[in-house]
């Protein structure tokens, strides 16, 4: 795949990724994941004559790269690519202009390659009352159920491409937690993890991941972490203090983020706000350790106060819970689903809110929401899934896209003092 960098750039901040191993690191990645830079090659510099490579072809019989090169006008070719980096390229033909290409050989022509086959749909849960980490399949099955030595856990994260899992520890001691070859642990064992942080962590909510990056909202510090993750161990990258004063106002905390590709959307919590924060570039924008401003700070219609959020990049569908009443014990509880959200997004002006007839809305009675703290949604099946703290629930409601209004779990499953919860899904 192509990098053309910044458009008005032509001369030399463009580059090419190669992914080795495409189809095995494809079917392992959830909907909507970031395939770590450090499994691909990258090349890129000034050597390489690449501005603007808006298109690229590849011969496999002789392992070359094809690109063309519309900023310099030129077609190039790459071979001994080794580990990438700032290269020359070993073809180099003048063609004012330059934009498709496509290679042809007797070994490539009608090479269709192998479809994706592998569908799995997991998802794992926490719980504030213990650190155990309870897998279910995507019809609400349970299928494992791991210890974790943490006694309240919140916050989440699980690749199958690595095979590790990431948890956030409220107690005894607020941290995260990374656990190493996470599906090879056997049922009701003491899973091992292999590195863990505390630093700056007071009381984790939620975790959103983008490459080697976790980020992570603290509730009592009112900030947001950042930590880049290896095989080996945590470092703290940024620590920042959202701006969080709503639409009212009022300072507020920080509760549910997740990432829309590397936008970070984020939670203003406290009682009477329904506001979305979206930082646009997060993790390249916020570089300076303190204060950060929102891009965009939108209303959600309809919602008393939120925690949950989710983000599907197939569906560019919104979720987010409506907890009501923290404090009260009627079922008052809901999801709000927003379809086409990136359309609605753009069109909503800064203090903004999209209004109810743009989503759908699951509350009343029938739902048993009372507290619905956390939120996961399944493109594949349009099913929501929600961590009720309150009712120590797991629930799940199909048809989430066409079917609102007092409607009954399809999923009832009980989780005492359910946190936390996150969606695998290739």
């Amino acid at each position: 795949m192509t990098d053309i960098g910044s458009a008005a750039d032509a001369n030399n901040d463009g580059g090419f990724h190669v992914i080795a191993d495409f189809s095995t690191k494809f079917d392992a990645l959830s909907d909507g994941e970031v395939l770590p830079l450090s499994m691909q090659i990258r090349v890129a510099g000034s050597n390489t004559m690449m501005g603007n490579p808006i298109d690229v072809a590849y011969d496999s019989e002789t392992d070359a790269i094809y690109v063309s090169e519309v900023g310099n006008g030129k077609v190039l070719g790459f071979t001994n690519i080794g580990s990438g980096g700032n290269i020359s390229p070993s073809f180099s033909k003048d063609l004012a202009g330059a934009s498709s290409i496509y290679f042809s050989s007797d070994e490539t022509d009608g090479q269709t390659g192998m479809a994706s086959m592998t569908k799995t749909t997991n998802l794992y849960a926490t719980s504030t009352a213990d650190g155990n980490i309870t897998v279910y399949d995507g019809s609400g099955s349970l299928i494992n159920t791991i210890m974790s030595g943490a006694t309240g856990a919140e916050g989440i994260y699980y690749s199958a491409l690595q095979d590790i899992l990431i948890q956030g520890a409220r107690t005894p001691t607020a941290g995260l937690q990374y656990f190493d070859m996470f599906s090879t642990a056997g049922a009701n064992t003491m899973a091992d993890f292999t590195a863990a942080a505390n630093s700056n962590l007071t009381s984790p909510r939620e975790i959103a991941v983008y490459g080697n990056k976790v980020v992570v909202s603290d509730n009592v510090s009112g900030m947001l972490l950042v930590y880049s993750y290896s095989g080996s161990s945590f470092t703290l990258v940024n620590s920042f203090t959202p701006d969080f004063i709503d639409l009212t106002g009022t300072l507020r905390s920080v509760w549910g983020i997740t990432f829309k590709g590397n936008d970070l959307l984020a939670v203003i919590d406290g009682p009477g706000s329904n506001q979305l924060a979206i930082y646009e570039d997060f993790l390249t924008a916020n570089t300076t350790n303190g204060s950060i401003s929102a891009t965009k700070t939108i209303g959600i219609s309809g919602i008393v106060r939120t925690h949950g959020i989710d983000y599907s990049e197939a569906d560019d569908v919104l979720v987010m819970t409506n907890i009501g009443l923290a404090a009260g014990g009627a079922l008052d509880g809901g999801i709000h689903v927003v379809q086409n959200f990136s359309a609605l997004l753009a069109n909503t002006a800064n203090g903004g809110t999209i209004a109810t007839s743009n989503q759908t809305i699951i509350q009343g009675t029938a739902t048993l929401m009372n507290n619905p703290i956390d939120v996961a949604y399944d493109s594949k099946t349009k099913t929501v899934f929600v961590a009720d703290v309150a009712q120590g629930a797991i629930y799940g409601y199909t048809n989430a896209l066409t079917q609102g209004g007092n409607i009954a779990p399809s999923i009832n499953n009980t989780l005492t003092a359910a946190a936390s919860i996150y969606l695998y899904n290739n």
